[in-house]
């Protein structure tokens, strides 16, 4: 009797280590297949673009909503941008374009001044008018925080030196407004 219940406590420890081994191997199987794959996934291209903080540095859509009154909210059959194709695309910053074009308001003084203070108003309302969907931003630590809300932050770029119309109170006044 003794030598029965010695085999078969043999064999039950038998099959218990084999049972545990199997497991084990299993499951370096399972992790070796699995760990290749997790990686790939962390390291497409999708997967990368959805971590990083998405800047486009550089739109004109500034003067339509000024001079066509296109509203940014809507999908727009036409032009580069519109919150609904941004927020699909995953930009998480867009850099407006103050924009004052010499040809049509002058090489500065008070017409290029009014331009550009139209279009800082213009990005300035609509943010404000929108704030689930755009938050004004005047650094990379506003950047953050706006794609952290799920929002996109909306900067605002002098482009050319027309309506600072050489002067020195305009520069400080425009960085004032938050125009970089």
């Amino acid at each position: 009797m003794a030598m029965r219940s010695l085999k078969t406590h043999f064999l039950i420890t038998f099959f218990l280590a084999v049972a545990f081994l199997a497991g084990c191997q299993n499951n370096q199987m399972n992790h070796e297949k699995t760990t290749p794959v997790a990686h790939a996934a962390a390291d497409d291209p999708l997967s990368i673009h959805k971590r990083a903080i998405t800047v486009d540095m550089h739109a004109d859509t500034v003067q339509r909503i000024v001079d066509e009154h296109v509203d940014l909210q809507q999908q727009l059959a036409d032009g580069h941008l519109d919150a609904v194709r941004a927020k699909a695309g995953g930009l998480d910053a867009q850099f407006f374009s103050i924009w004052v074009e010499p040809q049509l308001f002058g090489g500065g003084g008070t017409r290029a001044v009014k331009r550009a203070d139209d279009q800082i108003a213009a990005i300035r309302e609509m943010a404000e008018k929108h704030p689930e969907t755009w938050q004004l931003a005047t650094s990379a630590a506003d950047v953050r925080r706006a794609a952290q809300a799920g929002k996109i932050a909306a900067l605002m770029g002098l482009e050319g030196g027309y309506a600072i119309d050489e002067k020195l109170e305009n520069v400080k006044r425009y960085y004032d407004l938050g125009v970089r």
